[in-house]
């Protein structure tokens, strides 16, 4: 569903014909929209790869402009073979060696309203070379625009835009109900997302990737 198709619908549920209550139930929806990714780790709606480096403090503080969260940082000097950086917390990185060259680890310093900064072992680093992963600034959504996740559970939007208004109308009772519709919805949109039929996942999977690596750039 577009986002004015979302729109309509909840006007129509509840009689609402004035622009007042138009572009009120525009910025309900939008506001219910940031809320589902957030709420269950919908990552994949606004992943983007390849994040260059936007600027360069003290030599170790790397700035990446346009996202709202980090989920890896690759060295890229080597074309086709890129090198994960591990991700630690900044006390560890205060203790870690220098590399000399490329950063070979991390941490996350500043998580900002539309950029993430990292530190990194290394006062040396060619940043041309530094990408990163991670999630894109969410959309505000308008027009022909539609929801980046499945549109079988776009009505999540509208049961959470109905309850909004239920509430201005005091009519707590079926706001209440209609809440509950929103939070239903949202559990099966986080399910569907989850389940898999061969995707194994079990505590500790990538320990012994972290710990290669430690010992090889670390130690």
């Amino acid at each position: 569903m577009t986002f004015l198709e979302l729109v309509n619908e909840v006007t129509d549920r509840l009689n609402l014909t004035s622009d007042q209550a138009i572009s009120r139930i525009g910025r309900e929806i939008n506001a219910r929209y940031k809320r589902v990714p957030s709420s269950i780790g919908l990552d994949t709606s606004r992943k983007i790869f390849d994040i260059p480096v936007d600027s360069v403090t003290d030599d170790r503080y790397l700035t990446f402009i346009g996202i709202e969260k980090v989920h890896a940082v690759k060295d890229i000097t080597v074309a086709n073979k890129p090198v994960v950086l591990i991700e630690r917390m900044i006390n560890e990185m205060y203790d870690l060696p220098l590399t000399g060259g490329q950063p070979r680890n991390y941490a996350v310093t500043n998580m900002g309203n539309q950029s993430v900064t990292i530190y990194v072992d290394s006062d040396t680093v060619e940043d041309q070379f530094i990408k990163a992963d991670g999630l894109e600034l969410a959309d505000t959504l308008s027009g022909a625009l539609t929801p980046a996740f499945s549109e079988s559970f776009h009505d999540v939007l509208v049961f959470g835009a109905v309850a909004d208004e239920l509430k201005k109308m005091e009519k707590f009772q079926l706001a209440k109900d209609a809440e509950g519709d929103f939070e239903r919805r949202l559990s099966d949109l986080r399910m569907f997302i989850a389940k898999s039929a061969y995707l194994d996942i079990y505590q500790g999977k990538t320990t012994e990737r972290s710990n290669w690596w430690r010992d090889k750039w670390v130690n």
